[in-house]
């Protein structure tokens, strides 16, 4: 056999070989992610619950093109204090106003890629009140 013919046929039988492995890798994530359209039904109770909190809140939204979601809402408080229900009250004036997380699973994808990568992102989904902390100072 020619050492020529010898090259042809190695380097033909590598790139074969390469290929129905890049193919079989690609085929392992050719799958069809389902997602619901459907939203769910809120009450009237929890309508607008961001603006009638003592801890209240807007919104902002984020877009990844790439990502599933494609858009995170994320609560952003109104203000470090509380507001009181009662302008009477004093004891609104000892709480703080802090986000509640919550750990949010998204696919991400690289461009150009037909594969998504699963993570946790922890984003701000409501305000609420809490104490603050006083710390009182060492006697020494």
């Amino acid at each position: 056999i020619n050492i020529k013919h010898f090259n042809i046929v190695f380097c033909s039988a590598m790139w074969l070989t390469s290929s129905t492995e890049e193919q079989a890798l690609s085929s392992a994530c050719d799958s069809t992610l389902m997602f619901s359209s459907e939203t769910p039904v809120l009450s009237d109770s929890s309508l607008n619950i961001n603006r009638r909190s003592l801890s209240p809140w807007s919104w902002s939204s984020t877009m990844v093109r790439n990502r599933i979601p494609s858009t995170l809402w994320k609560a952003e408080c109104s203000s470090n204090y509380c507001g009181s229900p009662n302008p009477d009250q004093t004891n609104y004036y000892n709480l703080e106003s802090k986000p509640i997380y919550q750990n949010i699973l998204v696919l991400n994808r690289k461009e150009g890629e037909r594969c998504y990568t699963a993570s946790f992102q922890s984003i701000p989904v409501g305000c609420t009140c809490i104490r603050l902390l006083f710390r009182s100072k060492e006697i020494k």
